[in-house]
């Protein structure tokens, strides 16, 4: 037979296992997601600010490219066309901006003064005579050149076929003759052209590409992560593995990451998580565009992180986690396995001492502790234990006076016998009738005794069943009180539960609006990035006015000197205002990336209050379903009571018609006496007449015998009720 500690184990600890392992398996889930979205954003994040930070190096780039043009147009429409104050402005330039590493100008044939024959050949001038300035750095010293291969080059031919503002693709380029050391170069370059609109030549700036690598030296994500930078064409111009510089991403790269490079090369940032050959490893790679102001030219900023690096934090969590899960598995084990051994210790214990009973053991009562249904199942057992104790105690008592009775009356019998034998031959003329008429009346007698007996016994089943059913009576109602005292714990949960389901929606209300304002606080930023924006333009705006005006003065001489302090003054302001813009975007970006962050907890806040919510429902709902038990329950207890109610009626007619046999029997053992009495007479009589003695003897006889099967029955019923251990005394007296 099963225990009922086992049940309880076979059915609560399989739940427990079932319960934490579902909760672990979506909360391994929940957070290999989360943490995985999170490094995700991370490097998208990452990836945006430094393609930002790219976008403002070449702003400055741009712009001196734009006043070179501007001034060089200007010039030539006024007339003042001294190639030598041309490359001299050139070379002002360019000490003044240590980021350009060169300044150049291509006019085409006569399109500058209209005296090309007249340089031809001369100091500084090709055979073409061409006004095509080129200023560079050497080391430290600045050298003057002509761009002699304009003609070809495709920094000239490329403005020329396409005249607008161009970023050129990478190239390595001498930077030093002595030693023939190349840099990686890029120019950008644009179209001059005349007061009607005619291309008349171009003008741009050189720059090293060693900036670009500079400005992502300092890049750093999880412990291996690196950056990348390719231009419009697909050349890696900063990659961490040199052998793989100015080569094309289309060769190298897999076939989705050429495809989200293309897309961000069109605008549209990407990302994707495969195998990247060169490394032969599997990296999660965030493609933004990097913009080039006035052009729809775009290089592209690649962030690139080892899969298994992003992976190994949710990896380390989840190990955490699984041990937690562990230790609360133990615990919860030992503490089902405490309150089964609590459970079934003292039902145990009942089992075993009812087993005791079983043997006839009544001497002692079972140990009662707690006030819970086992300790009052102990408690009603040792109760009819105790009345077991007093019946058989009464019994063995009943049979030991019995057992005296009958030896006195085989002796008195006895004696009887050899006094009727000595007058047995003067009575035997009467034997047969008085004999007849005796035995008649002695079983009669004897009749009416056992049925008076079996009324009295009879009287006290019934007294104890009225005692029983009164006892059960207390019980049931002592049940029904309990019941309804649960049942108002049970009402009083329900408006608690009701109370919460309240709270529970206030509070999702108050996040509501929370989350509101933080989203009305992210838009109000974003508007602090455009009104940064149009800071900057005024900025540039400002310092192209302040170059106009330098060059302005610069024409007039030692009247414009003044003008000119002035003017120098403006585009430092103008400079200091822009990098200042250029710092807030930053702070205004990393503000709003904070908000993001708090967005996306406060939507996760708002699905635990939805949970929250549905676990305050189903408490309800459970609530309700013992409320709607325990109105069962004292429906079926009011039953009860109405069934004991008919039975104590039942039972009170009972004992009230065994009064009546029993005062009906009592008037037959008077008449049976009546009738002993007139037998004894006629023994008189039959003495007298000294007759019927032989049926007297043979009766005497017959009486004899049933007073040792009588005794032997006595004695039959106490070996029986001996297997019974009473308390108290036990021996006949």
């Amino acid at each position: 037979m099963t225990s009922i500690r086992t049940k309880l184990l076979a059915w609560i600890l399989p739940l427990i296992f079932i319960s934490l392992g579902a909760y672990f398996t979506v909360s391994r889930i929940s957070i290999n997601g989360a943490m995985t979205e999170l490094a995700y954003h991370d490097a998208s994040e990452l990836a945006e600010r430094y393609a930002a930070k790219l976008e403002s190096t070449l702003i400055p780039t741009v712009t001196i490219a734009k006043i070179e043009g501007k001034a060089f147009e200007s010039l030539r429409d006024v007339g003042a066309t001294d190639r030598k104050a041309g490359t001299g402005l050139l070379t002002s330039w360019l000490k003044d901006n240590g980021f350009i590493y060169g300044l150049w100008v291509v006019f085409e044939p006569n399109a500058w003064d209209g005296h090309d024959k007249a340089f031809a050949n001369r100091e500084g001038f090709d055979s073409s005579g061409r006004f095509r300035p080129y200023v560079y750095r050497e080391g430290t010293t600045i050298t003057y050149t002509t761009c002699d291969d304009s003609d070809t080059g495709d920094y000239y031919q490329n403005i020329r076929k396409n005249p607008k503002l161009q970023l050129l693709e990478p190239y390595l380029d001498t930077v030093n003759s002595q030693t023939g050391e190349q840099v990686l170069m890029t120019s950008v370059g644009l179209p001059l052209k005349d007061e009607a609109g005619n291309f008349i030549g171009a003008a741009g700036c050189d720059i090293t590409l060693t900036t670009f690598k500079d400005l992502v030296s300092d890049f750093s994500l999880y412990k291996t992560g690196f950056a990348t930078i390719v231009s419009t064409g697909g050349s890696y111009i900063v990659n961490p593995v040199p052998e793989l510089v100015m080569k094309n991403l289309k060769e190298v790269d897999s076939p989705a990451g050429y495809e989200r490079f293309s897309g961000a090369v069109a605008g549209k940032a990407g990302s994707v998580a495969d195998f990247y050959p060169p490394l032969k490893r599997t990296l999660y790679r965030v493609y933004a565009p990097v913009s080039f102001p006035g052009t729809d030219q775009r290089y592209v900023f690649i962030a690139n992180v080892p899969l298994d690096e992003i992976l190994a934090a949710p990896a380390l969590l989840l190990r955490t986690e699984a041990i937690s899960f562990l230790a609360i598995l133990i615990v919860l084990t030992l503490l089902v396995v405490l309150i089964a051994n609590r459970i079934s210790r003292p039902i145990r214990s009942l089992t075993e001492r009812l087993a005791v009973i079983a043997t006839g053991d009544l001497t002692s009562d079972i140990t009662v502790s707690g006030r819970d249904e086992t300790a009052r199942m102990a408690e009603e057992m040792n109760k009819l234990t105790s009345a077991f104790n007093g019946m058989i105690k009464a019994i063995k008592g009943s049979t030991c006076k019995l057992s005296f009775v009958g030896t006195d009356l085989a002796t008195d019998m006895d004696e009887t016998a050899k006094a009727v034998r000595n007058i047995n031959t003067s009575i035997e003329s009467m034997h047969g009738l008085v004999g007849t008429e005796r035995n008649d009346v002695a079983r009669t007698s004897e009749s009416v005794s056992r049925i008076t007996e079996e009324m009295d016994a009879f009287g006290r089943l019934i007294e104890e069943d009225r005692n029983g059913v009164a006892l059960s009576s207390s019980a049931i109602e002592e049940m029904i009180a309990n019941v309804a005292s649960v049942t108002r714990t049970i009402d009083q949960v329900e408006e608690k539960t009701e109370g919460l389901i309240e709270a529970s929606v206030k509070g999702r209300d108050t996040y509501e609006k929370t989350a509101d304002l933080i989203r009305k606080v992210a838009r109000e930023s974003e508007t602090l990035l455009e009104t940064n924006e149009i800071i900057s333009q005024v900025a540039n705006q400002t310092n192209l006015l302040a170059m106009n005006a330098a060059i302005e003065a610069a024409h007039a001489g030692a009247a414009g000197r003044g003008f000119s302090v002035v003017a120098d003054e403006i585009r430092k302001l103008s400079e200091t205002t822009a990098a200042q813009a250029d710092e807030s975007e930053r702070n205004i970006r990393e503000i709003m990336g904070y908000i993001s962050g708090i967005v996306a907890s406060s939507d996760e806040q708002g699905s635990a209050f939805g949970e929250i919510a549905m676990d305050i429902d189903r408490v309800g709902n459970m609530v309700a379903e013992v409320k709607s038990a325990m109105t069962e329950q004292n429906e079926g207890s009011q039953q009860i009571i109405e069934a004991i109610k008919k039975i104590k009626e039942v039972t009170q007619s009972i004992q009230e018609s065994a009064e009546r046999i029993r005062d009906e029997n009592e008037q037959i053992r008077v008449r049976v006496g009546d009738l002993s009495a007139s037998s004894e007479k006629i023994g008189g009589s039959m003495v007298e007449i000294g007759t019927g003695t032989a049926g007297i003897a043979g009766a005497v006889e017959r009486i004899n015998g049933t007073s040792i099967a009588n005794r032997e029955a006595i004695e039959k019923v106490i070996e029986e009720t001996g297997r019974f251990k009473t308390r108290g005394s036990e021996g006949c007296t």
